[in-house]
């Protein structure tokens, strides 16, 4: 029998997106009401595909998940409601946090996507929150320090083993409330390193 492979599905994200009309959703969370509902209706329709497609279910029926992924993008919005311009790195970080740590998704996926050391709650709810991070960022525009606009023209694709790390590191986060801006920090770090992995023009300049 093959090893677990989350790829499986994250190899359809192109079909995914067009699908789900997912880009740009994490800034539509933190965005005006209106930006942040459209948000809200794009992360489930991406989930229900996403579902969909891993399951051979169609239509999948993401309600029973509604409320609970409302609270996890309304306590997203505000715990960065103090920053006047956070980084897209900073929003994907705090979207992936609360969404990893919360576990908002109880639907479990087929036993084949699955590392097999990691609770499946934990495992599905972060392959979640990354994937979504992923294609959000994708064509994203980021400011650099010289106020330079740069924009993210190449998808992060990162390897297998990079991936397994990645959700290892998610799954296991521990909802401790006093490591939340340590747990944020480290991820905007992360997905800003992945993105200049695939995008060095976007790279901040060499300090003098």
């Amino acid at each position: 029998m093959p090893p677990p492979n989350p790829f499986r599905i994250l190899r359809k994200s192109d079909l995914l997106v067009l699908a789900a009309k997912g880009r740009f959703v994490i800034n539509g969370i933190f965005g005006p009401d209106d930006q942040f509902y459209l948000a809200y209706e794009k992360i489930q329709n991406f989930i229900r595909i996403f579902y969909a497609q891993a399951k051979s279910e169609t239509p999948y029926d993401i309600s029973k998940h509604a409320a609970t992924i409302g609270l996890v993008l309304a306590q997203t919005r505000a715990d960065l409601s103090h920053l006047s311009r956070p980084s897209i790195f900073k929003k994907a970080a705090q979207f992936t946090l609360n969404f990893a740590i919360n576990n908002p998704i109880t639907t479990e996926l087929p036993a084949k996507y699955y590392l097999p050391e990691l609770p499946h709650s934990n495992f599905q709810n972060s392959l979640l929150a990354f994937e979504i991070c992923r294609v959000s960022m994708h064509k994203a525009h980021v400011i650099r320090t010289d106020k330079k606009v740069c924009r993210l023209d190449n998808r992060i694709t990162p390897s297998l083993h990079q991936l397994k790390d990645i959700l290892k590191c998610l799954a296991t986060l521990q909802p401790v409330e006093e490591s939340y801006d340590t747990y944020t920090r480290m991820l905007a770090l992360l997905y800003e390193s992945l993105c200049y992995e695939f995008n060095s023009h976007v790279r901040y300049p060499p300090e003098k």
